[in-house]
């Protein structure tokens, strides 16, 4: 009895404290935030054990505190930390646990590296399927996640296969434009782009960018990667002014990313491919250039 009172009593007050953090987060205290996070796992293995739920709630907000700080690598780690335990205590096909594994798959596609991503997303698919029925808006987000991954990854034509069909689903089942309808759209417009397609990647990118700016705002991470592919098709199909439609976009992701983030860096490579679709391999060398030693400090 007095341990099950003593448990209730450390849920209610992480519950609190998680609420604080988020607070903190919120308003950009990432520091703090932070500390309160790290705090709290500590106070949570100590109360509740290590494989408690709740345990892996708080490490899961140290890691989205870390990605938000810009050190993926370790909001990697934490993630997979928290995944395995709530794979211990709920099971693999419980909706914490998809969650969990999804947000680790999608994180992997953000930082750059889709080849980790794609089995994480692919298991998450399966377990999904065996929990939740086909048409549930879960499952449609982990398909578009693991089509974005096969985008990332070159595997174009995977990634129509995959983007198509669950289009259609989100079309037919949340609404033309619900906001996982338009990403969606979007990753199927880079599919077409990385295809060779340019003319059904230009449409549906355009499309999309106008959807997802009216829904999201213009600073939105998938905004700009929608405005950087729709560029970058422009690029692959001869436009002459494309190159400053993907310079204008690279800043963009600077201004609001920071310079850091892996997903400015890609930006900085789409330009200087970009220089290069347009003949102007002078400008093209410099960037690839500078991309090739932030990878390396960064890798």
């Amino acid at each position: 009895m007095f341990e099950k009172l003593s448990a209730a009593l450390a849920r209610d007050r992480i519950a609190r404290k998680l609420a604080e953090g988020q607070i903190l987060m919120d308003h950009g205290h990432l520091k703090e935030a932070l500390s309160l996070y790290t705090n709290l796992v500590a106070y949570a293995k100590r109360t509740l054990g290590q494989l408690d739920p709740t345990t892996a709630d708080c490490i899961n907000r140290v890691a989205l505190c870390q990605q938000a700080r810009g050190d993926s690598q370790r909001a990697i780690n934490l993630h997979r930390e928290s995944l395995a335990i709530l794979e211990e205590s709920l099971g693999a096909q419980d909706a914490r646990t998809l969650e969990a594994r999804r947000n680790l798959g999608a994180l992997m596609c953000t930082v750059g590296i889709p080849d980790e991503a794609i089995p994480v997303l692919e298991r998450t698919i399966v377990d999904a399927s065996r929990a939740l029925p086909h048409a549930h808006p879960f499952r449609l987000r982990s398909q578009s996640s693991l089509g974005q991954a096969y985008v990332l990854y070159g595997a174009s034509a995977k990634a129509i296969e995959i983007l198509e069909p669950t289009l259609r689903d989100c079309e037919r089942l949340l609404s033309q434009q619900h906001g996982l309808t338009l990403v969606t759209r979007s990753r199927l417009g880079s599919a077409y782009r990385v295809h060779g397609d340019s003319e059904r990647a230009v449409s549906t990118l355009t499309q999309a960018l106008d959807e997802l700016a009216e829904l999201l705002g213009q600073d939105n991470p998938d905004v700009l990667g929608c405005r950087l592919n729709l560029a970058m098709a422009h690029a692959q199909a001869g436009d002459p002014d494309a190159a400053e439609m993907v310079a204008r976009a690279r800043a963009q992701y600077e201004r609001v990313l920071g310079p850091n983030d892996a997903r400015t860096l890609n930006a900085a490579i789409s330009l200087a491919e970009a220089y290069q679709l347009a003949g102007d391999p002078e400008r093209a060398l410099p960037i690839f250039e500078k991309a090739l030693v932030d990878c390396e400090r960064w890798a």
